[in-house]
């Protein structure tokens, strides 16, 4: 089991670690080396997440391991204006959910999903989106799996090229 925990500025040093381990996990065989260290030293360098703490509609939660009480994932979701594409009305976005690698298909993925989902409710959002990499043929199986549906796409720059991404999106039943 894992449990959901409010990051702040005090875990830091936490995050850019598993950032950088879990993209690097997810991403290193498919992107030269040249191309993920642009990457990482741009999106996972200190000030790129302090300044994640500096937007009141950026919301980060760390994944914890209950028996241990390791970090083993995190979880970055905007609201608007701060998405990274759309900006919608009551929506929300889940920009970066990431497990490490030996953590995958114990149902944490899952969890977290599902934490996302229930922190959109609460904030009032009807719809939840999020984009994933085109070539990510798992990553695209289990938001399907979990309900969301591919609407479209948009470009990632990734280093010095620009990727595709898959929007997924998936509207909320209950919100609060």
């Amino acid at each position: 089991m894992i449990y959901m925990k409010k990051a702040t500025k005090e875990d830091l040093e936490r995050l850019v670690s598993i950032g950088r381990k879990t993209y690097r996990q997810a991403f290193s065989l498919q992107n030269s080396s040249e191309v993920m260290m642009a990457y990482l030293q741009k999106a996972f360098s200190e000030d790129a997440v302090r300044r994640w703490f500096d937007q009141p509609t950026v919301l980060v939660y760390l994944a914890i391991r209950k028996s241990d009480e390791n970090v083993i994932g995190y979880l970055k979701l905007n609201l608007p204006p701060n998405q990274t594409d759309f900006n919608m009305e009551n929506s929300l976005e889940i920009e970066r959910i990431y497990l490490l690698a030996n953590e995958k298909r114990k149902g944490y993925g899952q969890q977290m999903i599902s934490f996302a989902e229930s922190v959109a409710r609460t904030c009032g959002a009807g719809l939840i989106w999020l984009g994933v990499w085109a070539e990510n043929t798992k990553g695209i199986l289990f938001y399907q799996q979990m309900g969301y549906k591919i609407t479209g796409q948009h470009p990632f720059v990734m280093g010095h090229e620009i990727q595709t991404d898959y929007v997924m999106k998936k509207t909320l039943e209950g919100r609060v």
